[in-house]
């Protein structure tokens, strides 16, 4: 206020690179009398304004100072709207565009920039007043004629048109016509800009070219493509796609949400809601997305199952659509799922296999007892089945019963009877501990029923054949227990023969030795004299030959005697 500024000091009102100026303006003054210029002042609030100030000296009679007086100006609008000026006078001078402003009957070209005359190869003094259509071909003056009609209907009108240098060749150019009239509404001139598009043009038959070899690339390839804009719409296609799909034409899918076209429900049936969609995982987050377990539906209603790439378009950083390259892949689906089945059923044959292996080897084990085998075999059905980590298995054998560590009765098994010569001796049990899905034989493969029932049939061969071998170590056991017994009458029978023969050859040998010395004696000594007639010659002949038979007799009783008592040894035979 007033009141506030009563009795401050002129310097105060000036920001502190002004200050310094305060003198030199005052001197100007004090000198000519009055002075005028432009400075900015300082506000209450520290802010500042250009102003312009007019400084009068007043003096007395003598021509000394008194005071001066001061005239101030806020000339912030006047500033703003010189600034305003000197931008536009440097757009106009400075544009790329050309200007230029027309009379309104005549067409004369009245006022331009610099870019409008360099354009048409002239300086603008040379074109400033010729007329507009010496600037185009004669078979094109006619189409400016048209134009400056439509502007003048219109307000304004923006074409393309090709115009016509100095020195007589042509380029391409955007020219943009308003018509500028009176309050009343009546023509006073043409504005005109114009744009030099021969290189835009040169790009454009270019881009076109190239476009037009990406078509034919596009439609030589086999992978259907198409893209999409920010908002899921189609924005091109190639040939594939179309005939994938079953789409007839572009204009079938230009346009269109694709996903819901083609990607609005799953295999299963359920509803695919587009929020989300995998594919628009490209526009909503800018990263690439591949996908092999989705479908895609076709124009007649019918899915097939699909391969997707979906990768983001950005453009200065930013993503403003996704192409999506997909191919059919119902015939390698097929034969995936035919190789996993094959696959699948190779592993269920290993464990069968591996499973049978296991148990044949049980019984190779030297001193195996029957209960071993049997409680091995138990242990190992589990890693023979589909889902092993829940399995448990049971084997009945007489009523007794051998189990996994983890049985329990469940409503999910199955089972197999065991024989044994002909009669049932107990079964095998293979339970589930958990629910699964439905297989062949309830939640069982076919094959585990024909190796569950390998199984039992292979454990009761087992047990017949471990039940015969210990029926004949026990024929063998009784066997040697009456050999033990006989070897030992046989060792008392030769102990009685030991000493029978003993007997003989003491009590026997000296009279058999008597008779046969004096048999020999007595034949020998009458025979010469033929004392003795032939017939008692023949009988005491007759006892010698009994006494050295019976001696014979005793010798082979000892030798007899001697065989016995050497060790007896088995063998077999």
């Amino acid at each position: 206020t007033v009141d506030e500024l009563m009795g401050h000091q002129a310097s105060e009102l000036y920001s502190a690179e002004n200050k310094e100026k305060i003198s030199e303006n005052l001197a100007i003054a004090r000198e000519k009398g009055s002075h005028t210029f432009e400075i900015n002042r300082l506000r209450k609030d520290g802010s500042t304004f250009p102003s312009l100030t007019s400084i009068t000296a007043i003096k007395d009679a003598d021509g000394e100072t008194m005071y001066y007086a001061v005239n101030v100006l806020d000339i912030t609008e006047r500033k703003l709207a010189e600034a305003d000026i000197q931008r536009w006078t440097k757009v106009f001078e400075n544009a790329e565009w050309g200007i230029v402003v027309g009379g309104s009957k005549d067409q004369t070209l009245e006022l331009m920039n610099p870019a409008y005359a360099r354009m048409h190869g002239y300086t603008v003094d040379e074109l400033t007043g010729r007329k507009a259509a010496d600037l185009y071909r004669p078979e094109d003056r006619a189409g400016l004629s048209e134009n400056l009609s439509i502007a003048r209907e219109k307000g304004c009108h923006t074409f393309e048109a090709v115009r016509m240098r100095k020195d007589g060749s042509t380029f391409h150019s955007l020219n943009t016509i308003t018509a500028i009239k009176d309050a009343d509404g009546e023509l006073m001139y043409y504005a005109v800009n114009v744009l030099d598009i021969t290189e835009h043009k040169r790009a454009e038959e270019a881009i076109n070219d190239s476009q037009e070899q990406i078509n034919l690339l596009l439609d030589s390839t086999a992978e259907g493509i198409y893209g999409l804009d920010s908002e899921g719409n189609c924005t091109m296609c190639n040939a594939s796609c179309l005939s994938i799909l079953g789409y007839k034409s572009e204009k079938d899918l230009i346009g269109k949400n694709m996903h819901e076209l083609i990607h609005h429900t799953r295999a299963d049936g359920t509803e695919y809601p587009g929020v989300e969609c995998k594919i628009y995982k490209a526009l909503r987050d800018g990263t690439g997305m591949h996908c092999s377990d989705e479908v895609f539906w076709c124009a007649s209603g019918l899915s097939f199952d699909a391969e997707y790439w979906s990768y983001p378009i950005k453009k200065n950083g930013k993503v403003i659509g996704a192409v999506v390259t997909f191919i059919d892949i119902t015939e390698r689906k097929l034969a995936e799922e035919s190789l996993r089945k094959l696959t699948h059923a190779l592993g269920e044959r290993v464990k069968e296999l591996k499973c049978q292996y296991s148990i044949s080897k049980l019984d190779e084990r030297p001193g195996v007892s029957l209960d071993e085998i049997i409680q091995g075999v138990a242990d190992n059905i589990p890693p023979g089945w589909h889902y092993p980590d829940i399995t448990c298995a049971r084997i009945t054998i007489n009523e007794k019963e051998y189990k996994t560590a983890n049985f329990q009765e469940t409503d999910w098994k199955q089972s197999s009877e065991i024989y044994a010569q002909g009669d049932r001796i107990g079964s095998v049990t293979v339970s589930y501990l958990e629910q699964t899905p439905e297989l062949d034989e309830g939640p069982f493969l076919k094959e585990e029923r024909e190796l569950i029932d390998t199984i039992a049939k292979n454990l009761g061969r087992t047990i017949d054949r471990k039940r015969a071998e210990d029926e004949i170590l026990k024929l063998n056991k009784e066997l040697e227990h009456r050999v033990k017994e006989r070897t030992a009458q046989l060792e008392a029978a030769n102990q009685e023969l030991e000493s029978f023969a003993y007997s003989v050859s003491h009590d026997l040998r000296a009279p058999l030795r008597s008779i046969d010395g004096f048999s020999q004696a007595i034949v020998k000594k009458y025979s010469d004299n033929m004392d003795m007639d032939n017939e008692a010659i023949d009988f005491f002949s007759r006892i010698r030959a009994a006494s050295q038979r019976m001696a014979e007799l005793i010798d082979g009783l000892l030798e007899l005697s001697r065989l016995s008592r050497a060790e007896m040894s088995m063998a077999e035979v």
